[in-house]
């Protein structure tokens, strides 16, 4: 596996690709009905991006799995900048928070419960945040500012997210936002480092199919 002080922009390989019916056309309303026209709302109808980055992670413990989306012109070496849509008992979803953290530079943390995140500055420095999961959204409650990647406290920290990231087998996904203007989206599983177990046939929720809660301050896209 690739140690994560040294990540750089890379072509990652593709594998299955499903294909959904996203249910509805895409639509940037100011009352928007799915997590995907919300998304498309939050980011001016994707202005400047060619695709979605999607994956899905409990974060607060309910078993009840979130979605994190990201554009592909937001991201690089260092990370993206990500919307996550809380899933709710009933199966819909609202808007939490925007959080920025690259997708194999994280872990998820329960004791205490949190995202613990490194954002890279340079080859051989970045920073480490840990992330409270709150009723409000992310709270950053602890950092180390700027730290070299070869100090024993970075060193510790990516041996946490590296065996993390190996023990969940998080699974990432893209599809073309033309796809989805059409209104149908093509979602490409992305494969994973030797170890990779998840099975590649896993069906995957269309973002149109998604609902949000209703309208209100708890689905502000902005």
């Amino acid at each position: 596996m690739t140690p994560l002080r040294t990540m750089v922009s890379a072509a990652v390989p593709l594998g299955l690709v499903l294909l959904s019916p996203a249910g509805l056309a895409l639509d940037v309303s100011s009352d928007p009905r799915s997590v995907l026209e919300h998304f498309a709302a939050s980011d001016a109808g994707f202005y400047g991006a060619d695709y979605i980055n999607r994956f899905h992670l409990d974060i607060n413990g309910d078993s009840l799995e979130e979605v994190f989306l990201s554009l592909d012109s937001s991201g690089g070496s260092a990370g993206s900048n990500w919307a996550v849509y809380l899933r709710r008992p009933d199966g819909r979803y609202r808007f939490f928070d925007h959080i920025g953290l690259h997708k194999y530079g994280f872990r998820l943390s329960t004791e205490p419960p949190g995202l613990d995140v490194y954002w890279r500055y340079a080859a051989t420095t970045g920073s480490f945040m840990f992330y409270s999961v709150t009723d409000d959204g992310f709270e950053p409650t602890e950092g180390t500012g700027e730290i070299a990647t070869d100090t024993k406290e970075a060193l510790r920290r990516f041996d946490a997210i590296g065996r993390w990231h190996d023990r969940v087998d998080l699974v990432h996904y893209s599809s073309p936002i033309a796809s989805l203007r059409r209104g149908t989206e093509i979602w490409r599983q992305e494969t994973r480092p030797p170890g990779y177990t998840k099975d590649p046939d896993l069906p995957i929720e269309a973002l149109g199919n998604m609902l949000l809660e209703g309208p209100g301050p708890s689905n502000d896209p902005g």
